[in-house]
């Protein structure tokens, strides 16, 4: 048993390059742990996207599909997260084809950790502006969305987003930045802030 443990415990250690590296020379049963260690965050980056749950899980699904059958196409196994995250969006956008304009469910919201308080302790205000806010984030342009999700919700790091996204360091805080300024603006023009 303590053999086991020891086993899982040195596969958990492995890096993404690493795992590649076995899935591709014959031990399948590893992308499971590419698929553990990077799964929510394509369902995050599918949920922000396309804001519907079902449809974030069958493009996350779909998207580890693809990549477990094209992981011998990988250039830099090092890269497998940002490689799986644009396969993610690309499914994202082939579904964003199918269906425009789609309303924002509740459970997109309950999954990016906003929903609403008890009635009974927020103030009028504190609701107005809780409104107001759902309405202003979901009003932005995807690339401030994702971006507000990594930072916010994932808690990741500028590097990490970055790496994530395979952009920039510099765009990352670009989008942030801006992100910020739209939603001041937009709530300001409201008379909220």
């Amino acid at each position: 048993m303590r053999d086991i443990n020891h086993l899982a415990q040195s596969m958990d250690n492995l890096s993404d390059k690493q795992i590649v590296e076995l899935v591709i020379s014959g031990d399948k049963e590893s992308y499971g742990l590419l698929v553990d260690r990077h799964g929510n965050l394509a369902y995050r980056l599918a949920l922000n996207i396309l804001r519907d749950c079902d449809s974030a899980m069958d493009v996350t699904q779909e998207a580890f599909m693809i990549g477990y059958e094209s992981l011998d196409r990988l250039r830099n196994p090092s890269s497998f997260a940002s490689w799986i995250a644009g396969i993610t969006k690309n499914l994202c956008r082939h579904v964003q084809k199918d269906r425009k304009n789609s309303p924002l469910s509740l459970d997109y919201l309950a999954d990016i950790g906003i929903e609403p308080g008890d009635p009974g302790t927020l103030d009028l205000a504190e609701k107005e502006l809780l409104l107001a806010m759902r309405k202003t984030i979901a009003k932005l342009p995807q690339k401030y969305r994702e971006i507000l999700d990594l930072r916010c919700t994932e808690n990741f790091s500028y590097q990490k987003i970055a790496d994530f996204l395979g952009i920039s360091m510099s765009a990352v805080k670009s989008r942030l930045y801006h992100a910020k300024k739209e939603i001041l603006k937009r709530l300001k023009k409201e008379g909220l802030v």
